[in-house]
């Protein structure tokens, strides 16, 4: 397994930002969707283990 230095950590989250920002605003407002249902299953999963 490959793991990262701290400053090469940095650069791919930059990268990954710089990607990001390209995005259109319809891949972006889906990726948002998505990723608030994603946090809601986990918070019901939560709710209904604990």
């Amino acid at each position: 397994m490959n793991f990262l230095a701290p400053a090469e950590i940095a650069n791919a989250a930059a990268n990954a930002g710089k990607g990001k920002g390209k995005l259109s605003f319809a891949n972006m407002f889906v990726l948002g969707i998505m990723a608030g249902a994603y946090i809601g299953f986990g918070a019901n999963l939560a709710t209904m283990v604990g």
